[in-house]
């Protein structure tokens, strides 16, 4: 039982009447009642079954007990309808309907979180309930032990390939508004709003655990799998593997990625001045959902989000209109769709008008920015030049991290040996071309 303390008169005196004391109590022992909940909460994980089936009562379980602010009235767990949601290559997503919740919870998103040891889900957590908070993407209702409980956008759906020169200036417009976002601090981890991009730590870093663990791909997943990585390390990563004997005598092949190491260090000596901002870092097709009847854009999915240069994540969407990551494609990437230097142009005097129309905040983007028509070309242009000259970057940081994920997860599920392939023919097609 919560109990509370009298207010003394000065405090009742700050109550329109009594039942504005009553109100006030009752909305203190909600919020502590919901902080009591959201710890229990925290601690519940998700598992499938032995069978590899998913387990519907237990996903009925957590989204009552994070959602339970909007879900108080419904009494039995077979009330809640889950449905899988296909798309995502990272995370496993469902839809979570039910009758008695209050109209803009009627429908809910279950996230239970994948690619574990590849995304500090602390920080990621934070963020996203922070961007909530600022009224940019979906809103957040909690989050379990390995997953959260999200919004649901009734209306929207995610862009196809084909829809995103369509609404371009729209997206531009969005991540430009997302650019001014300032990261949050929260008790669980201290996330410094500082000026340094994560681009080059996060690259390297990668880099180090490729290096360090894809000797293991022939114990994990099979003959088949080491000979095709074999085969794209050689022709387009490194040079012919090294062997090495571990303490139990077994002979293991070591591919250690030279040339993408050479090239790194190449590309980072030579990137030029680009603002940093909070940037979305993988704005694909499927993380852009259109709302056809009001036109509107939301951008969804921030767990790649942070500090980055500005002309990163622009170059990331580019490189994201030729897809790969799609089920259909499997890995397969469409450069042929790849922005033509007009879309680019467009695209990036949308942004711009958006980032000048800010007059209320000092966000850094404008500082570079002149008035008058010719000096508006002259912006256009260089921001064009600074998103172009991170595009090669791109492909280094998407390849590195499917060859991460080939280690971890193998090639069934999505095949990230041919998405590897995929952005390093692009990226030695573009230096050589």
């Amino acid at each position: 039982m919560i109990f509370f303390k009298s207010k003394n008169v000065a405090e009742l005196k700050n109550c329109t009447t009594f039942w504005g004391w009553v109100m006030d109590s009752i909305k203190m022992a909600r919020r502590m009642l919901t902080r009591h909940l959201s710890t229990a909460a925290r601690r519940m994980r998700y598992a499938p079954l032995a069978s590899g089936e998913h387990d519907i009562p237990l996903l009925q379980k957590i989204v009552l007990e994070v959602a339970s602010e909007h879900t108080s009235n419904i009494e039995h767990e077979e009330q809640v309808q889950i449905t899988q949601i296909f798309g995502g290559i990272t995370n496993q997503l469902f839809r979570c309907t039910f009758d008695g919740g209050d109209a803009e919870t009627s429908c809910l998103l279950l996230r239970v979180f994948g690619g574990e040891g590849m995304i500090d889900r602390d920080v990621e957590n934070a963020t996203f309930e922070g961007l909530a908070a600022a009224g940019v993407g979906v809103p957040y209702h909690g989050r379990f032990a390995n997953g959260r409980v999200e919004g649901w956008l009734a209306e929207s759906e995610a862009l196809t390939l084909d829809e995103m020169p369509l609404v371009s200036t729209k997206v531009a417009v969005e991540m430009a508004k997302l650019h001014r976002f300032s990261l949050p601090c929260t008790e669980e981890k201290k996330i410094a709003d500082t000026a340094d991009s994560t681009l080059w730590a996060q690259l390297w870093s990668w880099l180090r655990q490729a290096q360090e663990m894809t000797h293991e791909i022939e114990d994990r997943h099979g003959a088949e799998v080491a000979e095709r990585f074999d085969a794209l390390h050689t022709s387009l990563l490194g040079s012919k593997a090294s062997s090495h004997t571990t303490k139990e005598g077994e002979v293991q092949r070591v591919w250690n990625l030279e040339r993408v190491e050479a090239e790194l260090l190449e590309l980072e000596s030579s990137m030029p001045f680009s603002p940093v901002v909070f940037c979305h870092n993988d704005i694909l097709a499927g993380n852009v959902m259109f709302d056809q009847k009001t036109g509107h854009v939301t951008l969804i999915d921030f767990e790649y989000g942070g500090l980055n240069f500005r002309g990163a994540d622009i170059a990331n969407h580019w490189n994201e209109w030729a897809g790969g990551t799609q089920a259909e494609m499997n890995g397969v990437c469409e450069y042929e769709r790849f922005p033509s230097d007009e879309e680019q142009r467009h695209f990036c005097k949308a942004y711009l008008v958006e980032a000048q129309g800010d007059k209320d905040r000092d966000n850094g983007l404008k500082e570079e920015l002149k008035e008058g028509n010719a000096d508006e070309e002259m912006n256009v242009d260089l921001l064009v030049a600074e998103a172009k000259a991170f595009v090669q970057v791109n492909h280094w940081y998407w390849g590195l991290w499917a060859v991460n994920q080939a280690v971890l997860e193998g090639v069934d599920e999505f095949d990230y040996i041919t998405y590897a392939e995929s952005r390093a023919k692009r990226y030695w097609a573009t230096k050589n071309g």
